[in-house]
């Protein structure tokens, strides 16, 4: 498990939100699944940080090892 903080660049200062991701082993050469879980987002930027997560975190991740899927759950967001 990877606890942290996490901010964008246009929060109002001091603004932070917590991220918990946890790895699920699939079972022998079936992969992990990662689970992220993020609380305290700021009103109105739920959309923002998904697409954050999406694009600059799993899609990169995806194209550097070549699988993946972004198959990603935040609470409420649903998954992406």
């Amino acid at each position: 498990m990877v606890r942290g903080t996490f901010r964008m660049g246009d929060w109002e200062p001091g603004a932070m939100s917590d991220f918990q991701a946890t790895l699920e082993p699939l079972g022998e050469g079936r992969g992990v699944r990662l689970q992220l879980h993020q609380d305290n987002i700021p009103p109105g930027k739920a959309v923002l940080v998904e697409r954050h997560w999406r694009e600059r975190i799993f899609q990169q991740i995806k194209a550097v090892f070549g699988y993946g899927s972004a198959g990603t759950r935040l609470p409420g967001m649903g998954e992406f």
